[in-house]
Formats: structure tokens, C-alpha cells, sequence
């Protein structure tokens, strides 16, 4: 609030405005007209003197431009004519321009200028002109005129001319006078101007527009005149002057424009009364504002000290007010109460009465402490109980006796200073405080009652005050840290820098989150003891709150570590069982399980090693440590005798069999191999009795790390690590079943392919050459049906230990079921290295083995495939190994293959028919041809054999060897032998048709491997014969040996089904397969059919001619009916019918005929 001397002031401001502006009223006006007409003659005198001088210089210039004239054009012609490429610039006006002047005014202005000359336009396009001068000869280049939409017929300047013609008509500046020129016609139009916009106008209306102040000016109506009438506005005098100019035969006339500003501030307008008047308004408004304003804030002031008096007056305490002088000013009645002596016997009187008013005994008042010496304020403290200063105010308690009564007073002085800092009064109030005095006592004895029951409690309790930011903590609450009464510092910045770095955010933010509305919290965090570990508080605390302002929290503290500790024992426990029962591996599991302990001791250092009792060595299957990584990498296994004399404190603890918890300072720990830690834990992993391991963690830190609750948890962790390696090595067990051979330890043929699909495939992405061999042992049948399969057991062994003798580490022998064997041989260096190592294999095992005294020869036959990754993927591979090795089988005994590209070719349309047989495979295009079975005693026909082919526009013809075992692979030859048959059953049919000569007849068709295993094969054979109207006694099935042999119990089962239906049952290719003679009497067949090599080889062969004979003789002891296949020649047949076969077979009877040849065949055979 602005003071009331600064009000004054700007009222005494206010008044003396007005003074200035009422003698600046009454100024000398006679003075003002006298510079006003001073001004207005030295514009006259200067406008004219500046007209004259630009006139006279206009008309030297013009006449200068009437010589140079001729010559600008001259040269504008000449130049034309020395560079046709180089055009003057020039400048055009309009014609249209002055089209308002008359023919006179043209041909003056073309006098005055002399540069104008006639020049002729001519358009060229609709936005451009072409200028061509008249005296231009024909040779001479036009010159471009830019400006849009040029009339016809105009008048040229040059550039030079024009510039500085237009340079004189610019504007002077001098002696503080602006001038604007302008050369007119007799007319009153503008001829030349500074501004080219103005040529043509009338000059009256140009000047008006510039120059609006003329507009009530009184001109000349003739511009002969050289008058120069003035006009006056507000800031400048405005003058006008003409002269005449004779150029020639013309006269013209220049007219000079200018304005001066006013040597002085205009005060016409100030003059008149209205306007005095208004500002004499002003400052007496102002003056008045000012008035009220002194007025209130006298009023205000009044009213705020009557108020105040009042308040004191009414105040339950007693209250003195001195002024500077410490004179009484204020004595209210709480005073007059306490005293006994009126306002009236005091007021205005100095501090004798008061203090003898107020303290009868002459002790001095604390008033008197404020403005006293350091020594007399000494004499004060011995009659007061307690004095407290701060600043201007002193605060000091003082007992005093009433009616046998001690009473307590508080009493306080303070300095009175205003605004400005200075000193006007004192203050001093008596405060009686007994009652408070004696709650404060009440309230201290609850707390040290309360202190006693917290110290006993079992829970520690803090308060933190927020207002002075102090707090409490109890003894209790200390000791749960290790701190005793007076060694902590209870501030909270002290207590939370001892908080977790990880719980700090949680504490401090749960703490500054409280409100109203969420009152209290519930937290556990970490604290750090004073023994250097983290123990776990829970900490429950309730904000105080008044106003809506947080004022204190209180709460209390409970030492949950050993909770947390066996919580967190079980949570470890379900970790590590979670982790066994996912089954992830033996190191995934350990891993889990050290990320469990871990987190439970905060150790990182753990270790896992086990006994290895076949190789005799202590090995590391789990390591994880700080410091010794590197190092135990290299140590992964301690070899050693056995386990008693492993060194260091894991050999220690398998011995004892037990748990151990070593500190650096005992005497077991010098014989730790290593780094020594400041404290190791080691629990022995023990499978039954008997230790197997040990399972270790060890920290570098704290010397007392571990205790008993530690080698609990370890022991309860250790009994499930157990139980995993148990399962690990069971699972490794029964992988090692998986992927091996049980007889010879090879990997079996599912390893083989996994292991050679990861060639194609290398992880560094570099191709590398590699070579695949296939291996089948030679007679090792014979050896199996002479000797025993427990002797061919031993021979397998045996040879497997022979080519592992010629291998190297890197290659990969694998039993692929049998006798069958394949190597992979990586990094080849060269196909004859190759070549070499083969050879060497082939040799070694023509050796023969020794097998219990008896050396038992055999042989190989071996396929071999260089290079195998430019193939597409192992599998292909092995089968071109397949094709090269039963090659080198049955085409080069004793020697081997390699799959090379006319095997290759054959592989390649192999999987082309496959390909077919698998997506685009069509019955129709099956084709059944008939090969004739020849009774030789009665030298009739017997029957048919239908054998198939295949007619495939892309494959071509092809016989039953090129796709039938193809289609047999990719599980299609159910569907060929039902073709097959329902073929053949309609060709029957068709046939009995057509002639009687095939009624007695029997056709056979050939069934595949695959259907001796359909229990139902008999009833869909039948279906079929019926549904053509056939009898099961006109068809016959042929099954092979090794197709019967190779399931027995099903084949036997099926062919008893057919044959009591009434369909014949024939064995072909008999003596190629594994039966015996004996078998041939539980067998239920009709008709045996001798493989067709014993009859070509037979005058080669005595072997093939004693088993033919063989034969032949057990079928008659049988009475089997044997049919011969093979009769080719005539030979051939005087042998069979030598031997006393019945039935024979061949292509010297005929060879497979059409279908549609067959009843000619049957009507016209006759046999010789």
C-alpha cells in the first residue's frame, strides 16, 4: 500500500502541472506569428533560388542533348553493322502515351529532348516487338523490344540519355528543403518527371494527388505566372514555383515543388481555450485521485490501530507495549488483572512505574533483556528459569508463588520494528503455563514408560518426525542391526543409506507414496548389519496427518530373516525340483540349480564333480568360479587311482562321506587346489552308501558365509542333483541303445544319417570332400545256417575290429543291419587315398577271422561314392552306395564299385519312375502278356504265367524288373497286383468266350511280398474270380521263396486260406531263397517252380546240376509237380525231360504273347 508522504508528493506534482499549463496558455501568441512568417519568406526565398538553378541547368542539358542526338544515333547504326550480335539497350515509350498532346506539344518535346527520334515497330509475336530504326539498311539486325503488347509507331531514347535526363528531375535535399520538379507543356501536361507514371496527366491534378494540403489553394489559371503562393499544415509550409523556358521554337514551363518542416513546435492548436481547459482537467483529476487516497489510507490506518488495540486488549494474556523511548503505550486488562494496577496509572510513563508494576520484588523485567550489555543479560539467567533467544524475541520461564502455589510463567519480549527495519517499540507478553507444564511432565513420564515396554518387546519401533525431519529409532530396533544405543546416527539418511541398493527405490517410494487415502504400508527390504551381512526387516509403518499435511510416520521393525531364509530354503527346493522334473539336461539342471543357490546365498561360485570310476578320474561336470575359470578349464579331470587319493577338500569330503564348512583359517584349507576363498561349503552326492561326487559353493569374501541352515539346504539339493545324474546317465544309457549297434558298438543306421545329413549342412558354411562306402560281408548266410548265429555273431565282431584297424578317428563306422556296414570317410584328401584305403579294408577282411581256434574265411563288396555333398542329401547317397555295392556284388566279386555316372543314370531313372509310380502312376496303362506253361509227358499246353509291363508315355515300355521293386519301395504294389489280377480274370473271361481250347487251362499271377501280411487277401481274390463269372480252379497264385520265407507264420496262413478255396498255389523262383527242403513239407503249394538259372548253368555248374537233380527228385518223392523255367533251347529241354520233369517253361516254346494272341496260340500249339 503506497505511503502517505508519497501520496503528498504526487499531489504537489499534480498541482504544478497545472501551473505550466496555464502559463504556457498565455504565452506571447505575437511571437508565434513572427516565426511563422520567418519561416514561410525563407521558403519563398529558397524555392526560388532552387527553380531558377534547375531551370537554367535543365535547358544546358537539353541543348547538349540536341548535339549528342545525331551522334547516339549514328553510333547505334554503326554499331548494328560492326556486331550484329550485340544489341544496344534502349528504351520505348508508348505512343499512346501522348496521344492527349497536340501535334505542337509532339514535335516540342521531340526538340526538347533531341534523343527522341521515329522509329517504326513492327510485332513479331503476340508478346513481342521488333524495333527497326529508318535509316537502317538491309543488312542491319532488328533490335528487341520486351515490353507487352508495344503499340505500332513509338519513340526510342537511348539508355545513357534517359538515365541521366531522369537524374536531374530527382529530388534535392537542401537547407532542410525537399523539392519535386516537373517540365511541362503550354498546355499544363507533364513532360518529364521523376516519376514516369506521371507523363502525360494534367500537372493541377498530379499535384493534388501528391500533394493534398493544395487542394484549397487559389492557383493561376495562366502558367506564366512567378508567383509562389504558400500552404500550410500542422509540420510543414508547402511552396510552388515556375519558370518559363524558351527551347528553340517552343516555350515550356518547369515547375518546382518543395516543403520545409517547421523550425519549432506548432502550438496553434494548443492555443484554444477548449483544449486548456480539457488539460487543466487533468491534473486536477489527478490531484483529486490522489486526495482520496490520502484520505483512506488515513481512515484505514485509524481503523487498523483501533483493531489492533482491541485485539490486544481482548487477548487472554497479558500484554505491554513500550515505544522507543520505553514509555507505556498498551496495557491491557489481562495485565491490569495480573498487576492490580490501571492502564491510567501507567500509560505514558516510563520503566520505573512498570517495572515496580509488574515485579514488586525489583527483579528486572525480560523487555529490559533486549537492548542490554552481554554482562548485564548474565544477572537475567539468575532469575529465570530458562532463556531462549532468537533474533528480535526472547522467550524465558519464571516460577512465582500464589497462595501457597508455584506457578509457572512464560514470558516473552520481542523488539518492534517497521517496515523499514527501524526500531519504534517493545513488546512483552505473561503467558501462565502451569497446566501445560504439568502435562509436559505427565506426557514425558508415559514416554520413558513406554520406552521400557518397547525395549522389552520383540519388535523395534521408530518415529520419523517430517516437520524437523528427527528420527527415533528404538534400542530394539538398533540391535536387529547390530548397532547399540549411542553408536548409531538416527537421522534417516543415515538409516537409509544402510537400505539394499536394490530395495532403496522400493523403500523410499513406498515411504513418499503415503496419502489419506493409503494411510500405511507393509514392506520387507534388506538392511545392512553391521557385521557386514544384509539382514531382512519387515517394516509396517501409518502416516500422522493433520490438515492434509503429513507430519510424522511411525512404525515398527521385525527381524524376518530367518523366515525369509526358510522361505526362501523352499522356494530353492521347488526350483530345483521344477528343474528335475522338466528333464532339460544335465547341465541345463545344473545350471537351474546354481541360479537357485545363487539367489539364495549370493555366492556365484559353485562347483559339480563326479566320480568317473571306469576312467578312473575326478571329473568337473559343472564349474562356475570368479577367479579360476580359465584355469579349471584346463584341469576339467584329475586323474587318479580311485577317489580316496583325489587331492584338495572335494577328495576330503568324498572320504569322510559328509558335509564340511571350511573358513580360511583352518587348517584343511591349505590343501585347496587354487585360489584359497574365504569360505567353502562342500556336501558329498551320495548313491546309497557309496559317494559318487561332490557338490561344492565356495566364497571369496566373507569368512563366515555358511552355517548350518546352508549345509541343510545343500544336502536336501544334493539328494535331487543325485537323482538327475542317476536319470542323466540312465537317459545316456538308453541313448547310447538308440544309436548303437548292441552286437559291435556301432552307430546304427539312424546315427549314421543324422551324423551324414550334418555334412551337407556345415556350420561354418565351408564345402569340404567327403566319401560314403557301402560294405556287405560275402557268405556270411553260409556262416549263419553252418555254423550258427552265435558264431556269426562273433564273426561280425570280429570284422568290425578289422576295419576299425584301417579307419581314423574323424571316420564313422556304422552297422546298418546284418552284414551290411557304411563308412563315412571326411576330409578325403584324394580319390586315391581313397582307392588305397578300400583296398586295404577288402584285403584285411579276405583274411579271414579266428574264431575259437577255426579261421573262418569271408569276404566284401564294397560301393563306394566320392564327393557325396554334390548330391542332394544323405539318403540318396546311401542308395547310390546301395546300387554301387551289390554292383561290385554280383558283377565283380572280390572287388569293389564306384557309383559313377552310368550308374548314376540308372539311379536318376530309377527315381524318375518312382516319381511316376508316386504321383501320375494310371492301371490302365498296365499291359499283361501271357508266357505258356508246356505239359511235356502229354505235350499239350498247361496254362499261362501273366506277367506285366508297363506302357508309359513317358518311360516307354519297360518289364517287371525296371519298376516293380521301385513300386514295391514306395508301398504302390498292392495296387499293380490288383490290376494285375483283375486283368488277367477279364482276358480269361474273354477268352473262354471265344474258344473251348482254353477251359482246362490255369493262368497264374504273380502276388507281391506285401500281400502275404492281408488276412483277408483270399476273400478278395475270390471276389474278384466270381465277379467275372470264373471258377478259383482257373487261377492260380505264384508267391516267391524268399517272399514266403520272409514271413512265414502270415504267408503259411494266407496260402491255406487259397488254396482251400480252390486257388492254386505255386512257389517260384525256387532255390534262390533261404528255405530249406524241410520246409517245403509244412508249406501248402500246388506246384514248385525252379528258378531258371540251375537249368542255364547247369552244364557249367556241377553244384547247379546236383541241386536241379535234387530237385527233381524230392518233388516226385512228393509228388509235387515241378515246373523248370528256363527252356530256352533245345538242350535245355532234352535235359529236363532227362531229369523226368512234367512241366517246362521258356522261351523255346514261346515267348509272353498279347492277350489278344492267346486263343490263337491255344487253337494251333502242337508240340513236337
Amino acid at each position: 500500500m503506497m505511503s502517505t508522504r508519497c501520496i503528498f508528493r504526487l499531489f504537489a506534482l499534480g498541482l504544478l502541472g497545472c501551473f505550466f499549463i496555464l502559463a504556457y496558455c498565455f504565452f506571447d501568441r505575437a511571437y508565434i506569428q513572427q516565426q511563422k512568417d520567418l519561416a514561410s519568406q525563407a521558403t519563398k526565398n529558397s524555392l526560388r533560388e532552387a527553380t531558377n538553378a534547375s531551370a537554367t541547368s535543365l535547358q544546358q542539358l537539353l541543348q547538349q542533348y540536341q548535339i549528342e542526338a545525331r551522334l547516339s544515333q549514328q553510333s547505334l547504326m554503326a554499331s548494328d553493322r560492326r556486331d550484329p550480335g550485340r544489341y544496344p539497350t534502349v528504351w520505348a515509350y508508348k505512343s499512346t502515351k501522348y496521344s492527349y498532346f497536340s501535334q505542337a506539344d509532339i514535335e516540342g518535346i521531340r526538340a526538347v529532348i533531341g534523343g527522341l527520334y521515329s522509329a517504326k515497330i513492327v510485332p513479331e509475336t503476340n508478346s513481342s516487338y521488333v524495333l527497326r530504326l529508318p535509316e537502317a539498311n538491309s543488312k542491319s539486325r532488328p533490335y528487341m523490344v520486351t515490353q507487352s503488347s508495344f503499340p505500332d509507331g513509338g519513340y526510342v531514347l537511348s539508355e545513357l540519355s534517359w538515365r541521366r535526363l531522369h537524374k536531374r528531375f530527382g529530388t534535392d535535399i537542401s537547407d532542410n528543403l525537399i523539392l519535386s520538379k516537373y517540365l511541362l507543356t503550354r498546355s499544363g501536361r507533364i513532360l518529364l518527371s521523376a516519376d514516369k507514371e506521371d507523363v502525360g496527366r494534367p500537372f493541377l491534378r498530379t499535384l493534388i494527388d501528391k500533394y493534398p494540403v493544395f487542394g484549397g489553394a487559389d492557383f493561376a489559371n495562366s502558367m506564366e505566372g512567378t508567383d509562389v503562393r504558400l500552404v500550410q499544415d500542422d509540420d510543414c509550409i508547402y511552396g510552388l514555383s515556375w519558370q518559363l523556358l524558351a527551347l528553340g521554337d517552343q516555350h515550356y514551363v518547369f515547375v518546382s515543388v518543395g516543403r520545409r518542416s517547421l523550425p519549432f513546435f506548432n502550438l496553434r492548436a494548443w492555443i484554444d481555450e477548449q483544449y486548456v481547459y480539457f488539460l487543466l482537467l487533468i491534473p486536477l483529476a489527478f490531484s483529486l485521485v490522489i486526495l482520496f487516497f490520502v484520505l483512506f489510507n488515513c481512515y484505514r490506518r485509524k481503523n487498523e490501530a483501533t483493531c489492533f488495540l482491541a485485539t490486544l486488549e481482548a487477548l487472554p494474556f497479558a500484554v505491554m507495549v513500550t515505544d522507543r523511548q520505553k514509555k507505556v503505550r498498551v496495557w491491557n486488562a489481562a495485565l491490569e488483572a495480573l498487576t492490580g494496577v490501571s492502564r491510567q496509572e501507567v500509560l505514558q510513563e516510563g520503566p520505573e512505574i512498570y517495572r515496580s508494576a509488574i515485579s514488586p520484588t525489583g527483579k528486572p523485567l525480560l523487555i529490559d533483556f533486549l537492548d542490554s550489555s552481554p554482562e548485564v543479560q548474565e544477572e537475567f539467567f539468575e532469575h529465570y528459569e530458562q532463556i531462549f533467544s532468537q533474533d528480535d524475541v526472547v522467550t524465558a520461564l519464571r516460577s512465582v508463588e500464589f497462595l501457597d502455589r508455584v506457578k509457572t510463567l512464560e514470558v516473552t519480549a520481542k523488539i518492534l520494528r517497521s517496515s523499514q527495519g527501524d526500531i519504534y517499540g517493545y513488546m512483552e507478553t505473561i503467558v501462565e503455563t502451569t497446566a501445560y507444564q504439568e502435562q509436559i511432565g505427565c506426557l514425558q513420564q508415559e514416554k520413558d514408560q513406554y520406552k521400557r515396554i518397547v525395549d522389552v518387546g520383540i519388535h523395534g519401533f521408530w518415529e520419523w518426525n517430517l516437520v524437523d525431519e528427527s528420527l527415533f529409532i528404538s534400542a530394539k530396533a538398533k540391535k536387529m542391526i547390530g548397532y547399540e544405543e549411542i553408536d548409531f546416527n538416527s537421522s534417516i539418511e543415515a538409516w537409509w543409506d544402510l537400505v539394499h541398493p536394490e530395495d532403496y527405490v522400493q523403500v523410499v517410494e513406498t515411504n513418499r507414496s503415503l496419502s489419506p487415502d493409503s494411510p500405511s504400508y507393509d514392506i520387507q527390504y534388506r538392511i545392512l548389519h553391521r557385521d557386514g551381512h544384509y539382514c531382512w526387516l519387515q517394516s509396517r509403518a501409518l502416516g500422522v496427518w493433520q490438515d492434509g499435511e503429513l507430519l510424522q510416520i511411525i512404525g515398527s521393525h521385525t527381524d524376518v530373516s530367518q523366515r525369509r531364509k526358510r522361505e526362501h530354503t523352499l522356494q530353492v527346493l521347488y526350483q530345483v525340483s521344477m528343474a528335475n522334473y522338466l528333464n532339460q539336461g544335465l547341465g541345463r539342471y545344473l545350471e537351474a540349480v546354481h541360479e537357485a543357490i545363487a539367489s539364495y546365498s549370493q555366492v556365484n561360485n559353485f562347483y559339480v564333480a563326479l566320480w568317473r570310476h571306469e576312467e578312473k578320474a575326478f571329473e568337473f561336470v559343472y564349474y562356475r568360479d570368479e577367479r579360476e575359470s580359465e584355469r579349471v578349464q584346463a584341469q576339467y579331470r584329475i586323474n587318479s587311482e580311485d577317489f580316496a587319493s583325489i587331492p584338495g577338500l572335494s577328495g576330503y569330503v568324498m572320504r569322510r562321506g559328509s558335509s564340511q564348512i571350511f573358513s580360511i583359517n583352518d587348517v584343511e584349507m591349505k590343501t585347496c587346489i587354487g585360489v584359497v576363498p574365504a569360505s567353502w561349503l562342500g556336501v558329498p552326492l551320495m548313491l546309497g552308501n557309496v559317494p559318487i561326487g561332490i557338490f561344492a559353493i565356495q566364497d571369496y569374501q566373507q569368512e563366515n558365509a555358511f552355517d548350518r541352515d546352508d549345509v541343510y539346504l545343500l544336502e536336501a539339493v544334493a539328494e535331487q542333483v543325485v537323482r538327475a545324474i542317476e536319470r542323466d546317465q540312465v537317459y545316456e544309457r538308453l541313448l547310447h541303445q538308440a544309436n548303437h549297434d548292441n552286437l559291435t558298438g556301432l552307430v546304427n543306421r539312424q546315427y549314421f544319417l543324422d551324423w551324414g545329413e550334418k555334412l551337407f549342412n556345415p556350420t561354418d558354411g565351408e564345402r569340404r570332400r567327403h566319401a560314403l562306402l557301402m560294405l556287405d560281408l560275402n557268405r556270411f548266410k553260409q556262416i549263419n545256417d553252418s555254423l550258427g548265429h552265435n558264431v556269426g555273431d562273433r564273426v561280425l565282431v570280429e570284422v568290425v575290429v578289422k576295419i576299425r584297424s584301417q579307419l581314423r578317428e574323424l571316420d564313422l563306422l556304422a552297422r546298418l543291419g546284418g552284414d551290411e556296414f557304411a563308412i563315412i570317410l571326411e576330409d578325403i584328401v584324394s580319390p586315391a587315398k581313397v582307392v588305397k584305403l578300400v583296398a586295404s579294408i577288402i584285403k584285411s577282411v579276405e583274411a579271414g577271422v579266428e574264431i575259437d581256434g577255426r579261421t573262418i574265411l569271408t569276404g566284401v563288396s564294397v560301393g563306394l561314392v566320392m564327393d557325396i555333398c554334390q548330391y542332394d542329401n544323405i539318403h540318396d547317397v546311401l542308395r547310390y552306395a546301395d546300387i554301387a555295392m551289390y554292383e561290385a556284388k554280383y558283377n565283380s566279386p572280390k572287388y569293389f564299385r564306384v557309383f559313377n555316372q552310368k550308374l548314376h543314370s540308372r539311379v536318376r531313372k530309377t527315381i524318375e519312375i518312382e516319381q511316376i509310380l508316386t504321383n501320375e502312376f494310371d492301371p490302365e496303362e498296365l499291359v499283361v502278356q501271357y508266357q505258356p506253361i508246356i505239359d511235356l509227358e502229354q505235350r499239350r499246353l498247361a496254362g499261362f504265367e501273366a506277367l506285366v509291363r508297363w506302357q508309359n508315355p513317358r518311360l516307354g515300355y519297360l518289364f517287371p524288373d525296371q519298376f516293380l521293386p521301385v513300386a514295391e519301395e514306395i508301398g504302390i504294389i498292392s495296387k499293380i497286383d490288383e490290376a494285375v489280377l483283375e486283368l488277367t480274370c477279364a482276358n480269361i473271361a474273354q477268352w473262354r468266350q471265344q474258344t473251348t481250347a482254353l477251359d482246362h487251362i490255369r493262368v497264374s499271377v504273380n502276388l507281391s511280398q506285401n500281400e502275404l501280411v492281408d488276412l483277408n487277401l483270399a476273400q478278395r481274390i475270390i471276389k474278384t474270380v466270381e465277379r467275372y463269372g470264373l471258377k478259383p480252379s482257373d487261377l492260380a497264385i505264384e508267391v516267391t521263396e524268399s517272399a514266403l520265407m520272409s514271413n512265414v507264420r502270415f504267408g503259411k496262413r494266407i496260402l491255406m486260406d487259397l488254396r482251400e478255396s480252390g486257388i492254386g498255389i505255386h512257389i517260384d523262383d525256387f532255390g534262390t531263397g533261404y528255405s530249406s527242403f524241410g520246409h517245403l513239407a509244412d508249406l501248402p503249394f500246388d506246384v514248385l517252380k525252379v528258378d531258371k538259372s540251375f537249368l542255364l548253368q547247369a552244364h557249367e555248374s556241377v553244384q547247379r546240376m546236383t541241386v536241379l537233380e535234387a530237385l527233381v527228385r524230392m518233388s516226385k518223392s512228393l509228388e509235387i509237380p515241378v515246373v523248370v523255367e528256363g527252356v530256352e533251347e533245345r538242350e535245355h529241354l532234352d535235359l529236363v525231360c532227362a531229369l523226368g520233369c512234367r512241366y517246362g517253361q521258356g522261351y523255346h516254346f514261346a515267348k509272353p504273347i498279347d492277350r489278344d494272341k492267346v486263343v490263337d496260340f491255344a487253337e494251333t500249339f502242337s508240340f513236337a
